[in-house]
């Protein structure tokens, strides 16, 4: 998992790296403290998250985003989630200083149990959700969302929810 993980943030920095000087572009860059239910509690698993998101159309008050999530979250004394989704997200009143949006994903889970006892193992994800964004001025916004995702494991239907709270960082024109 520490493999993977290192992985994540270098491909993160890559990302962040090529995509910077992109400033005629209209990309966002989000940083959030995730909270995951999966089993009983409403926050099993706790962490981060970092999503990129790139405006492939706009109208007057929409825009249409292709969107890349990379989360990690620690489920205390029962294993580590890497979570790798990507998707599209409308963004409505995106002018305006509270823009709401929908989104739907599809990825995998990693996940590495605690206990050397038990194999790690990678599940596909498939979801959506929505969430606001509140700006805060030109280049920043605070932002929560809501996501949904059906998990397969071992041919079984699992059901995660994912609660994210943070910052946007926006590249580009408006």
């Amino acid at each position: 998992m520490k493999k993977t993980a290192a992985k994540f943030l270098g491909a993160a920095a890559i990302l962040l790296w090529v995509a910077a000087p992109a400033t005629a572009q209209n990309m966002e860059v989000g940083a959030t403290f995730n909270c995951l239910k999966w089993q009983s509690g409403f926050c099993d698993g706790k962490g981060f998250a970092i999503d990129f998101g790139q405006v492939v159309h706009k109208a007057p008050t929409t825009a249409l985003s292709i969107i890349g999530d990379l989360g990690w979250s620690r489920f205390p004394e029962i294993e580590d989630d890497l979570s790798i989704v990507g998707g599209v997200r409308e963004r409505f009143l995106r002018t305006s200083r509270i823009s709401p949006y929908a989104q739907a994903t599809a990825g995998a889970m990693l996940w590495s149990p605690t206990s050397s006892l038990y194999p790690n193992g990678t599940d596909f994800l498939i979801g959506g959700g929505g969430g606001v964004q509140i700006r805060l001025n030109d280049k920043f916004d605070a932002k929560a969302e809501f996501n949904v995702w059906g998990s397969v494991n071992d041919g079984d239907w699992d059901t995660i929810t994912r609660f994210t709270a943070g910052g946007v960082f926006k590249f580009g024109k408006k």
